[in-house]
C-alpha cells in the first residue's frame, strides 16, 4: 500500500503555490515528511518539530482519514494527532519549543543530512511528546 499518490503530489503542488513561495519540488516535501515520520517513529517520547513544508503534506495526508488512521497505526501503532491551535504557550512552553526546535534541526541534519536554516515561525504548534495516544503538531519554519 502506498503511503503517498500522485494525486497527493498535484495537490501539494497547488497548495505550495497558493503560498506565495519559492516552493521545493514537490516530492522534495514529500521525503522531508517522510523523514518526519522516520524521526517521530525513531524518537517516540521526544517533541519533533515539523516545517511548514513538511506540515502542507501532512494537511494532504490527514485528509484521506481512514488512510491515515491505518498509515499511523501501521507505522507507529497509535494515531499522530495534529492539532493546529497551541498558540498560547507560557515562556516554559516556549522555552521548551525552542530546544525542541534546535533538536529536530540536529536529528534530521544527523539522520539525513538536511540542514534547515530558515527562521523559526513562533506563531505555529508543535508536536508534543508522544503519550502513545496523543502528539499534536502544526510547523515551524526551521
Amino acid at each position: 500500500m502506498a503511503l503517498f499518490s500522485s494525486a497527493l503530489v498535484k495537490s501539494a503542488s497547488v497548495k505550495f503555490a497558493s503560498r506565495k513561495f519559492v516552493p521545493p519540488i514537490p516530492a522534495k516535501a514529500i521525503a522531508r515528511y517522510k523523514m518526519f515520520l522516520h524521526l517521530i517513529y525513531l524518537y517516540p517520547n521526544s517533541t519533533i518539530v515539523p516545517t511548514c513544508e513538511i506540515d502542507i503534506v501532512w494537511h494532504y495526508h490527514i485528509l484521506d482519514t481512514r488512510k491515515y488512521a491505518w498509515d499511523c497505526e501501521w507505522l507507529f501503532g497509535y494515531f499522530v494527532h495534529h492539532n493546529p491551535n497551541l498558540n498560547s504557550r507560557s515562556e516554559i512552553d516556549q522555552r521548551a519549543l525552542e530546544r525542541a526546535i534546535s533538536d529536530t534541526k540536529t536529528l534530521l541534519a544527523e539522520h539525513f543530512g538536511v540542514l534547515l536554516i530558515e527562521e523559526v515561525q513562533k506563531s505555529q504548534s508543535f508536536v508534543l511528546p508522544n503519550n502513545k495516544l496523543q502528539q499534536a503538531s502544526a510547523c515551524a519554519d526551521l
